[in-house]
C-alpha cells in the first residue's frame, strides 16, 4: 500500500490516515496537499466524567465554534471537520 498523493510505502496500519480507498500518509493527510481534506464526525466537545464516572456517555457538546466545523442540520451533535478551516483561517 502507498500514499495516493507521494506514493511513500503504507502498512495499512498506525501509519496510514484518510478514507480507505485513498490511504495518505501522515504528512499529505496534515497538508492537504493544496486541498481540503475534510472527515465526519463528533461536533467540538469534552467529556465530564463526573456525570457518569467514564469516558462512555460523558460526552458534553461546548457548541464552539472556530470555523472548522460544519454542523450536519439532519444529525444534531456530528458533521465535517476540516483539516484546513476557511480560507484565511490559522
Amino acid at each position: 500500500m502507498k500514499c495516493s498523493l507521494c506514493e511513500e510505502l503504507l502498512t495499512g496500519g498506525v501509519d496510514t490516515y484518510g478514507p480507505h480507498e485513498f490511504p495518505l500518509c501522515w504528512s499529505c493527510y496534515c497538508e492537504g496537499n493544496g486541498r481540503d481534506w475534510s472527515y465526519y464526525g463528533l461536533a467540538p466537545h469534552v467529556h465530564d466524567l463526573e456525570r457518569t464516572g467514564s469516558v462512555i456517555g460523558s460526552t458534553v457538546f461546548t457548541g464552539e465554534q472556530d470555523g472548522r466545523f460544519i454542523p450536519d442540520p439532519e444529525a444534531p451533535g456530528l458533521g465535517f471537520w476540516s483539516l484546513r478551516g476557511p480560507r484565511g483561517w490559522q
